[in-house]
Parts: structure tokens; C-alpha cells; sequence
């Protein structure tokens, strides 16, 4: 429960900190669907918001766990969109990819060179869907194992 309760407190933090103008206002948190899968576990979609040019999934079973797909923009295209360099500024064709376990010591897994993730867009619904991404894994005090991830998030 403590750290789904940090998960959404990063969330309407990031949400606060937002300039007029952009797509992500406090209201703009709703439930979703989709899921995801990494170190086999499969995390069931439970809320979805825009921040900033980022779509954010958060899910609470079997634990606290977030999926995050940043964009150069707010309404990105449907298409498919490559992974930049480490480092890189994202491009208009591009999308950076981070998966945030929240069991302690919290861990931030994010994607590195390569890769490609599609983007569909029907009316005011996004979806993502990411296949066998790999993601690099960091927490606060050292780099960490990689993983893949797997799934589909739609937001509503």
C-alpha cells in the first residue's frame, strides 16, 4: 500500500508541476486498459493520465509498477516509433520507454538503443504496445540487470 501511495504521489506531482497549456491536467487521471510483462510477472493497467508528452500506466496488482511512454509531443501519431541513443534528445519519430517497480529499493527500468514501439490513435484514445523491449535497470545507487518487457496500455 506505501508504495502504491508514492506511485501516485510522483504521478500528481509530475501532474502539479505541469504549464498551462499542457495536456496533462489533475483530471486527465482515468482508468485505462491494457497490461504489461517483465520478470514474469504480468501487471494488469488500472489508471492511465497524460504528463507532459509522457503517457503513464500505473497498476497496483501483484505490486505497485508503472509504464511510461515519452513522447516529443502530446499527440503523437499512429505509427511505429524508434528508441534513440542513450542520452539523445527525442526526435519526432521517436519514444523513450520506462517501467518503475516500486517494491523497495525502487527500481526504474528504461529503454536503451534499439528497438521500435507502435502507436495507434483512434479519436482521443492512445494505445501502445511494446514487444520484447529490452529495458536497462537502475536504482538510486547502481545499474542493474536488463529485462524485457511486454504489453499493451490504451488510454481513454
Amino acid at each position: 500500500m506505501k508504495t502504491r501511495v508514492i506511485l501516485f504521489a510522483s504521478i500528481l506531482l509530475c501532474m502539479g508541476c505541469s504549464k498551462k497549456g499542457d495536456p496533462s491536467p489533475a483530471s486527465n487521471l482515468t482508468a485505462g486498459h491494457g497490461s504489461w510483462t517483465y520478470g514474469g510477472k504480468t501487471y494488469t493497467l488500472t489508471t492511465t493520465s497524460w504528463v507532459n508528452f509522457t503517457l503513464v500506466a500505473l497498476a497496483d496488482k501483484p505490486s505497485s509498477s508503472g509504464l511510461e511512454a515519452a513522447f516529443s509531443s502530446a499527440s503523437p501519431a499512429t505509427g511505429d516509433y524508434s528508441i534513440p541513443s542513450s542520452g539523445s534528445t527525442l526526435a519526432a519519430n521517436q519514444v523513450m520507454i520506462s517501467v518503475v517497480d516500486s517494491n523497495l529499493p525502487a527500481i526504474t527500468y528504461t529503454s536503451i538503443d534499439g528497438g521500435t514501439v507502435s502507436v495507434s490513435r483512434s479519436g482521443s484514445s492512445t494505445t501502445v504496445t511494446v514487444t520484447n523491449l529490452k529495458l536497462k535497470g537502475f536504482t538510486a545507487k547502481l545499474a542493474l540487470d536488463s529485462i524485457y518487457v511486454t504489453g499493451t496500455i490504451t488510454k481513454q
